[in-house]
């Protein structure tokens, strides 16, 4: 049996946390993986799988993988070498200075392919490693994942360019993603491995509490409420459909840096239609008694909610990002703007009882098969 070394920062709820556990789940039976994270704590950490074996390396390496908040909480010693990093970061540069912080992180054994899954995070972003750390591991091959949009979401740099031509082989999320990369690196390396779905498990899942549907058309975004995600965007677009007259409730779920600034505005504005429902291990049901789920965002690579709600039938309206009109019908998306968004959100509740269908078959275990399949070739 192969043995692989998968490497990420951490199982906090996210998409790509998301998209790696289903991952997990997927090749564990017929290989031998070792998880290496960067944090000991996240919400989906239970969740990997039992035949998985995990590994973390000095705990002075944790201020990578958790939050100022996590580290202050678990270890006030970590917590101020965070500080010092991020003091470093602001004089000499980030690659730098984590390039020097990482150089004695040792990662023993050896294996047949290690995986680097998360990519450097943008900017000043303490996120940084999973591909250096993979690049010193000793294995046969090296693949690297990338689940965002390369030229939009700050990652396209010359030292990104660099460290991801080392690997053997390049992994993008989407068709779109692979089709900008071939900018910058040889075609030969570049492959596609979409995201995995528990397809039984999400539809089990939507079912386990009900949510009120109010006899209005009824929006959902699932979503980090960050700055790029566009979230602002509701809230314009929705003060302006309130302004009009249109009838509708807007569920917003996730958590972010943002989100009492966000609540704070709604509360101002008095627009009572616009839910800011948390955190959840299990957005499903807001998402399948939804009529549409909505992707706001100013960037994306292949969001995993976008195959989500198609497994649990809910149509999406979505802004134009790069692979967009790859899973969803062009008639469904619109240009990155807000107008734009208001333009065929006014249409859908104009619509309603009626639902426009954006996709044309739902998502189901044979295109987890062929999302993996150049994956699976690789690792032979």
């Amino acid at each position: 049996m192969k043995k692989i070394l998968v490497i990420a920062y951490n199982l906090h709820i996210g998409g790509i946390q998301k998209s790696l556990l289903n991952l997990l789940n997927y090749l564990c039976n017929d290989y031998d993986i070792t998880l290496l994270l960067f944090s000991n704590k996240g919400e989906y950490f239970s969740e990997i799988p039992k035949r998985v074996r995990i590994l973390f390396p000095n705990k002075k390496y944790f201020v990578i993988g958790m939050s100022q908040k996590e580290l202050l909480k678990n270890s006030f010693l970590l917590f101020l070498n965070r500080l010092v990093l991020k003091v470093k970061i602001n004089i000499f540069g980030r690659e730098k200075t984590l390039t020097k912080f990482l150089k004695k992180c040792t990662i023993p054994g050896e294996y047949d392919a290690c995986i680097s899954f998360q990519q450097n995070g943008p900017g000043k972003s303490m996120l940084f490693g999973a591909n250096y750390c993979s690049l010193k591991v000793n294995s046969k091959i090296k693949v690297a994942f990338l689940h965002s949009d390369f030229e939009k979401a700050g990652t396209l740099t010359k030292y990104n360019i660099d460290e991801y031509d080392k690997f053997d082989f390049i992994f993008s999320v989407s068709e779109t993603g692979k089709n900008t990369l071939s900018k910058y690196f040889d075609k030969s390396k570049l492959k596609v491995c979409k995201n995995l779905h528990n397809v039984e498990n999400i539809i089990e899942l939507s079912q386990r509490y009900s949510i009120d549907k109010r006899d209005v058309c009824t929006f959902v975004t699932v979503s980090r409420i960050s700055e790029e995600k566009g979230i602002d965007r509701i809230l314009n677009v929705a003060k302006k459909m309130n302004e009009s007259g249109l009838r509708f409730v807007w569920h917003i779920i996730g958590d972010g840096p943002l989100l009492s600034q966000y609540k704070s505005i709604v509360e101002r504005e008095h627009m009572a239609n616009i839910l800011f429902e948390g955190s959840t291990k299990n957005p499903y049901p807001y998402i399948f008694s939804s009529d549409y789920l909505v992707i706001t965002s100013h960037h994306e690579a292949s969001p995993m909610v976008v195959q989500e709600a198609q497994i649990l039938g809910t149509s999406v309206l979505s802004v134009n990002y790069s692979s967009a009109k790859e899973f969803i019908n062009n008639e469904a998306v619109c240009e990155n703007n807000d107008d734009s968004l208001y333009d065929i959100l006014s249409k859908a509740i104009d619509l309603y009882p009626k639902i426009k269908k954006t996709f044309v078959s739902g998502f189901t275990d044979e295109n987890n098969r062929q999302n993996v399949k150049e994956l699976i070739e690789v690792l032979k």
